[in-house]
């Protein structure tokens, strides 16, 4: 109650305890509206005012004013009279004195109602604004009671708003004079403290609602806090009395909660004691296992303080039954728990619920389910979703709870669903479930991705116990391989789990792709036991029939990818090479493909097995020792890396191929040699020296230019410096000089000469550059030209001086030949070699003959990256004036040497280049043919030096406005150019 109703509702329970009035009396006094004697009239004395007012003298004066009115109505009056006694024969006085009187009947009627409905209206609204009243009732009841003191308790005070709380002490101030009266306030006086400056705002410190309340209250009684010997005995006594009292462990967690509040224990075994009674009866009717909760009360009693003092944990936990175990193992400080930041503000919203769990954690269940849903009939569930969630588990419907998931507002929320499958999974073990655990874990692997991290680790943990049993290990292949290797690659047992997976592979008879296709896939996390059974089962079938095309297919399918080395043992290697054989009049071996594919992880002695296996086949007589047969098995033994051939067996090697290279001609064994020289590294010393002079010198004496080119690259490719042992190098020189007239076998000479030789190989280049015989001449310049890098700079020096000199002694038609290797050598060269160049590249430019000038200008662009500037201005000078002397009608074929001019502007002297532009002005003067002035044209539209030869624009503005289209369209081209710069 709060203000006026408050008020009343003292006076009432006081009247009631005391009986002074009678209850309708003291309402009368409450609500009528006259609160004091005077306030409400007297019906008697209302019914005499009505008639005194109605004759008032002011009522008769107001009738004499009206005086001519009336005599008209009463004159009226007794002629209708008279003709009612003519015709009628009644007295007239009979009809008179009654209409005289009507009126005033009823005026008098119509006061009494007024009056009367004044009255009851009065009555029926309560006065509110005058709380003195109150008190003068108050008094009136307290003076009556025959007592000397009345004691007034009011409790729970401090649980009130804080409005009301302020409200109720104002009332008790005000009546707090009256004699007699004692008032008593059970109440938290902090909590009046806080209630007071609620109300009285910030600005009213704790220090003046203390002092108010020391002034407001005459006495304080502190009660003492309960001590635990007497709660324990309270809650003894009060078990005592009940009908089924409890075991002591069942009161210890009862008074756990409740140490300081009685009240609250009484209440906690009354309820208690209902919940175990409704535990019995849906044990004795089958609806819970016998004893499930009856035999577990103080887990009960657990559950049943946490449904009364934390609702909140307590509707988290039926969303969510694992929820307690993890809020415990929080306590303890366990690092596993996946939620901890959600668990933390559990405990902060709910005061107290941490020091209970702490108190009682050793009372546990294994399935908190029917505790949670004990008050539940049959047919009710926790949630919708956790329906939903029940149903998919049953049908096994992936897409049903990801469906739920994806419905999921938070992380939260989705553990929460999580947890329900963890929950089912885990009773699985205690009955014995099989197709539920199997729908548990399928559904899990479906939905891997969807797990929010923080329960990933007892989503695995629960994954790990579960699939590693003998029931689930023989379902494995009826999980999808995609889904189950995302998750058996987290799991702590995925070596166990993948060991035993891997037998799904070959299955009936079967080869399952999609089991295959994933250990491919994930062949990092794949065990080597894994592997290795997988190897045992290949090994074995194909020891039992080398065709198996099973086996053959997944080594096939194995062979070409990275998992060969994890799945694949030396054992399948080494069954692949034993299948290797030539098929009849076939260069093909079975098994062959497989063996190059794997080679790179057969270690050495499968290596060595294999080498051996192709020279054994090679050495097979009869018809099969084809020469195609044994070239395709020099071809795969070429094909070899070097490290695919172990030391051990290059010797065995060399004896076999050169046993079979000698049934050929000298160009025949050049790809036998080459598979020696590319392991003849790994020869020993007696067998080198034996293979070079017995076998190589030959070969460098008679072969023809492409073998002996083929033999040198393949040497350098291998580090072995042929021209370096023996006198290979004397003979091959020898070779060339009597018939071997080839550039590529002098460049590949160069190119392979080791630096000890390279003056030795300079000398010969020189030689044949400086012989009489031109062709000898002419291969040893393009071999040089195109080997000329592998020389050092003196030696480069060297033989383009030869050049220049044999060139000098030359005509012109016969020294061009000569003066390109300079040409491509010239960055190695001197200056003083570079003078003399282009001393012979000038003759070539300034020759009469035009078709010189495309010699010279090829040369030119190769060595115009190298040129220097002083060369430059050199060229560019002794072209223009060579240009000068040019015809007018040799121009057009003088575009050779305009190009070189123009593209040396930067560097041209000014002499020179005014030179030039006298050239250009003189060809589009008007008497020169169209054709002439047009090239004039082109080639100033190309330069942008004219040394303000204002002539030269105007020659070109002139040409603008007269002579053939062509040169009109090409000056106004030239003017634009101008223009522009």
């Amino acid at each position: 109650y709060a203000g006026d109703s408050l008020r009343e509702q003292i006076l009432l329970e006081l009247n009631r305890k005391f009986r002074i009035y009678k209850e309708e009396d003291v309402r009368d006094k409450l609500f009528c509206v006259m609160e004091t004697e005077e306030g409400i009239p007297k019906l008697e004395s209302g019914i005499k005012d009505v008639i005194k007012e109605t004759f008032s003298k002011n009522k008769i004066k107001r009738i004499f004013y009206l005086a001519p009115t009336f005599f008209v109505l009463s004159l009226s009056i007794v002629l209708i009279s008279f003709v009612i006694y003519l015709v009628f024969k009644i007295n007239v006085l009979n009809i008179l004195v009654p209409l005289l009187l009507i009126p005033l009947f009823l005026e008098f009627i119509r006061k009494i109602d007024s009056a009367t409905t004044s009255i009851a209206r009065k009555r029926t609204l309560p006065i509110r604004e005058a709380p003195s009243q109150f008190e003068e009732i108050f008094k009136d009841i307290i003076s009556s009671i025959e007592a000397d003191k009345v004691v007034i308790i009011i409790d729970n005070l401090d649980r009130c708003p804080s409005k009301t709380v302020i409200e109720m002490l104002s009332m008790i101030k005000t009546f707090m004079n009256i004699e007699k009266c004692v008032y008593v306030l059970p109440c938290d006086d902090e909590a009046l403290i806080k209630h007071l400056k609620t109300v009285k705002g910030k600005e009213y410190l704790e220090e003046d609602a203390q002092e108010f309340l020391r002034k407001f209250f005459q006495t304080v009684i502190k009660i003492p806090p309960f001590l635990e010997e007497d709660i324990e005995t309270f809650a003894r006594n009060l078990n005592t009395e009940l009908k089924y009292p409890f075991k002591e462990s069942v009161i210890d967690v009862i008074k756990s909660a409740y140490t300081k509040n009685p009240r609250r224990i009484k209440h906690a075994l009354n309820k208690l004691t209902t919940l175990t009674l409704l535990a019995k009866e849906k044990e004795r009717n089958g609806v819970i296992r016998k004893g499930t909760i009856t035999e577990n009360l103080e887990f009960l009693a657990k559950i049943s303080i946490i449904e009364e003092e934390w609702p909140d944990f307590y509707r988290e936990i039926l969303y969510n039954e694992s929820l307690l175990e993890e809020a415990e193992n929080y306590i303890i400080g366990d690092a596993n728990i996946s939620n901890k930041n959600r668990l933390k503000e559990l405990f902060e919203k709910n005061k107290g619920l941490r020091e209970f769990l702490n108190a009682n954690r050793l009372i546990t269940v294994e399935d908190i389910g029917p505790f949670l849903r004990l008050s539940q009939a049959s047919y009710e569930t926790i949630s919708p979703e956790a329906t939903t969630i029940r149903n998919c588990i049953l049908t096994n419907d992936v897409d049903g709870l990801t469906q739920v998931l994806k419905k999921a507002e938070n992380d939260d929320e989705k553990i929460s669903y999580i947890k329900i499958i963890l929950k089912i999974l885990k009773n699985t073990h205690r009955t014995g479930r099989y197709q539920i655990r199997f729908n548990c874990l399928y559904l899990i692997t479906e939905i891997y991705e969807q797990i929010p991290i923080q329960i990933k680790a007892d989503v695995l943990s629960a994954f790990a116990t579960n699939i590693d049993t003998r029931e689930m290990m023989e379902h494995l292949g009826k999980f999808k391989p995609s889904t189950l290797f995302r998750i058996i690659k987290d799991i702590s047992n995925k070596d166990f789990v993948l060991s035993r997976y891997v037998d799904w592979i070959i299955r009936n008879e079967k080869i399952r792709q999609d089991v295959l296709s994933q250990f491919i896939q994930n062949h990092e996390v794949v065990p080597t036991e894994a592997g290795n059974k997988l190897s045992d089962t290949l090994v074995a079938r194909l020891s039992n029939n080398p065709d198996d095309e099973i086996a053959i297919d997944v080594i096939r399918s194995i062979a070409s990818t990275k998992a060969k080395s994890k799945l694949l043992t030396q054992e399948v290697v080494r069954t692949l090479i034993d299948r290797i054989k030539r098929e009849k009049n076939s260069p093909e071996q079975k098994g062959l493909d497989l063996y190059l594919k794997m080679k790179d992880i057969a270690n050495t002695k499968n290596k060595e097995h294999f080498v051996r296996k192709q020279i054994e086949l090679a050495a097979q007589e009869g018809e099969n020792n084809a020469p195609s047969i044994n070239g395709r098995i020099i071809e795969i033994l070429s094909n070899l890396d070097d490290a695919d051939v172990p030391p051990t067996i290059t010797n065995e090697m060399y004896n076999e191929v050169i046993r079979l290279a000698s049934s050929l001609n000298i160009n025949q064994r050049v790809p036998y040699y080459l598979l020696i020289l590319k392991h003849f590294k790994k020869l020993s010393n007696e067998i080198q020296g034996n293979f070079i002079n017995q076998h190589l010198n030959p070969l460098f004496s008679s072969g023809d230019a492409h073998t002996i080119v083929q033999v040198l690259t393949e040497a350098s490719r291998y580090g072995v410096p042929v021209l370096d042992h023996g006198s290979i190098l004397d003979v091959l020189k020898q070779h060339i000089m009597n018939n071997l007239r080839d550039v590529k076998v002098v460049a590949s000479m160069i190119k392979n000469t080791p630096q000890t030789k390279l003056d030795e190989v300079k000398d010969f280049v020189i030689s044949l550059i400086a012989h009489n015989d031109i062709s000898l001449s002419k291969i040893a310049a393009a071999g040089f030209a195109q080997s000329y890098e592998f020389f050092q700079e003196n030696q480069v020096n060297a033989i383009c001086n030869e050049c220049l000199n044999v060139a000098q002694r030359y005509p012109l038609e016969q020294k061009v030949h000569l003066l390109d290797p300079v040409a491509n050598a010239f960055k190695k060269c001197s200056l003083d070699v570079r003078g003399r160049f282009i001393d012979h590249l000038l003759q070539l430019l300034t020759h009469d003959d035009p078709r010189w000038w495309t010699e010279g200008r090829k040369l030119y662009n190769i060595i115009t990256p190298h040129l220097t500037d002083d060369l430059k201005v050199r060229i560019a000078s002794q072209t223009i004036n060579k240009l000068n002397r040019v015809s007018d009608n040799q121009l057009p074929n003088a575009n050779i040497l305009f190009e070189v001019i123009i593209g040396l502007e930067k560097e041209a002297q000014r002499e020179d280049w005014l030179v030039f532009l006298n050239i250009l002005s003189r060809m589009i003067l008007d008497a020169q043919p169209d054709n002439i002035k047009v090239l004039g044209l082109q080639y100033l539209e190309k330069i942008s030096k004219l040394y303000q030869r204002s002539d030269i624009l105007d020659q070109i503005l002139q040409a603008t406005k007269s002579g053939s289209p062509q040169v009109v369209e090409q000056a106004k081209r030239t003017l634009r150019s101008f223009e522009k710069r």
